[in-house]
């Protein structure tokens, strides 16, 4: 993302007056935003990660929008678009995602800001859903409510990830810097149970909430720094023994070297390996597209898909009876170690072009 042309915009009216007396600013600023590195081809309705910190871009000042209420974003023909504030530090980074509507290497959208706030009429956030995701979890903060402790769906589905096993007072915290040797991709991730028992830890949205709701072809795609020499839960859609094997309920494992893709509903799994020059604990973006043909992709590029049985194109349609496992089954078992950062479920099969800009935008 390229950000320039920062102005100071006064009114048609504030213009005029100033000719006849001395009279100050108003004070909306506005800055150009383009995307040299996206696809020629356009993306409908990406999500795009805006990044603010004092005098980034030049001219940017919290004193100028001391809150995330005071921006807002409009497109090349000057309408709204929806954003949707992630993190709002004003002692250092912020994070905006915003709803770019054709998204390639010549669109252009303003930033707006202005200390007295956004003008009303502002779209709703839409940032997520209009992208066909169903569930957003930035990994970035622990709340509290009368079922446990949580990290929020940023999603319009409310699909809340509960600390598994909360009585037990297993580990899982919110760090800014892990293992690896670079912080984690949005600045702050979810430690995961490093060490112990491997059938406790990780979250669940309980099966209260996904009951009833059917997806697919559908993707999941998570960024994630792997302590464990093996394969761990990553991200698990069910993955209960109800039914059958819970390991073939639709879920995907991830370790330093070997990603597998788990057909739901009981049908084949494959797996790629890769050798990307990273060092061990080194953050990685990992993606599988369940669809009629399987796809994985690692730091935005696709892998080689070993395929290890049969894949049943029919079960990419899955049914969220069992709930959500993020770094667990959803019955707490074989529970990731490590750290998990921007996970996320879209109910479409997202193409090579949509997952490499996914891992661009935020890296």
């Amino acid at each position: 993302m390229k950000l320039s042309s920062f102005v100071h915009r006064p009114t048609a009216l504030a213009a005029l007056l100033a000719a006849f007396v001395a009279a100050p600013a108003l004070a909306e600023l506005t800055c150009v935003l383009s995307f040299p590195s996206a696809p020629a081809t356009a993306l409908a309705n990406f999500p795009v990660l805006v990044r603010l910190a004092e005098d980034a871009p030049t001219g940017f000042s919290y004193a100028d929008c001391p809150t995330g209420g005071c921006l807002w974003f409009t497109d090349a023909n000057d309408d709204p678009i929806p954003c949707d504030v992630d993190t709002w530090d004003d002692e250092g980074e912020s994070l905006v995602w915003v709803s770019v509507p054709s998204l390639s290497d010549a669109t252009k959208i303003t930033m707006h800001w202005d200390a007295a706030g956004a003008p009303a009429g502002q779209p709703a956030s839409s940032v997520w859903s209009r992208a066909n995701y169903v569930g957003v979890w930035h990994m970035n903060e622990l709340l509290v409510d009368g079922t446990g402790t949580y990290t929020p769906d940023a999603s319009a589905s409310g699909w809340n990830a509960y600390k598994a096993n909360e009585a037990d007072g297993y580990p899982v915290t919110i760090s800014d810097a892990g293992n690896a040797t670079t912080p984690p991709p949005t600045g702050h991730a979810m430690v995961n149970q490093l060490g112990g028992n491997r059938n406790v830890g990780g979250f669940v949205v309980p099966s209260t909430l996904t009951s009833g709701t059917t997806i697919g072809p559908f993707t999941v795609s998570f960024f994630e720094e792997s302590v464990n020499t093996g394969n761990d839960r990553a991200f698990a859609l069910g993955g209960t023994a109800t039914g059958g094997n819970r390991w073939n309920n639709g879920n995907v494992t991830a370790g330093k070297t070997t990603t597998y893709i788990m057909n739901a509903n009981n049908g084949g799994y494959g797996n790629f390996t890769y050798s990307d020059g990273l060092a061990d604990n080194a953050w990685r973006h990992i993606a599988g597209v369940f669809d009629s043909t399987p796809a994985g992709y690692v730091g935005g590029v696709s892998k080689t898909l070993q395929i290890n049985s049969t894949w049943k194109p029919g079960s990419v349609s899955k049914t969220l009876s069992h709930g959500i496992g993020l770094g667990t089954y959803a019955d707490h078992g074989e529970t990731f170690t490590g750290y998990l950062d921007e996970m996320r479920l879209r109910n479409a099969a997202s193409t090579g072009e949509w997952v490499a800009e996914e891992y661009k935008t935020v890296t």
